[in-house]
């Protein structure tokens, strides 16, 4: 994850996004990085705050907020709290490297790619988590579907991360 991020900065232009941030682990490692290599780019984190498939246990953005503090990254790490869809209409940065890791369901995994893909910059970086057929089936057909419909380059696939890059057109 953090490799293909570090490629994405370092070749194209534009912001971090990330969709689905839970309490923020992977939000802090691309903070992290971002800051270490002094990328002046802001790591959006999209998330509506609640995960029902988690048993419906609440609101989970205070350990999120906790998290992005305690790492200090309140300068880069811009928390979004909605559903992706709502952005949609607001949105109006180019994007070099987006994680898609919420809703896992068929439709929202497309949904999300679908909604980031006109501003993620050709060369830009879009990451899966938990590409998985057992697991998480609408994230696998989404990961497949990444090049055989989208034309998109498999950079890589390691445990349950796929990762692609747009091409140059």
């Amino acid at each position: 994850l953090l490799l293909s991020l570090q490629l994405a900065v370092k070749s194209v232009c534009g912001e971090v996004i990330e969709v689905g941030s839970f309490h923020g682990r992977a939000t802090v490692a691309m903070g992290r990085l971002l800051a270490e290599i002094g990328a002046e780019r802001k790591l959006f984190a999209i998330d509506p705050g609640t995960n029902e498939w988690v048993g419906g246990v609440g609101c989970h953005r205070k350990e999120f907020a906790r998290n992005v503090v305690d790492a200090n990254l309140e300068n880069i790490v811009c928390a979004l709290e909605c559903h992706p869809e709502m952005i949609d209409f607001e949105w109006s940065e180019s994007v070099a490297f987006a994680l898609i890791d919420g809703d896992h369901g068929p439709r929202a995994v497309r949904r999300d790619f679908e909604l980031m893909e006109p501003w993620v910059v050709p060369g830009g970086i879009v990451a899966y988590h938990d590409d998985s057929y057992t697991e998480f089936p609408g994230v696998w057909v989404q990961c497949r579907r990444m090049e055989m419909r989208y034309g998109w380059g498999l950079v890589m696939r390691a445990e349950k991360l796929s990762v692609f890059q747009k091409p140059q057109q």
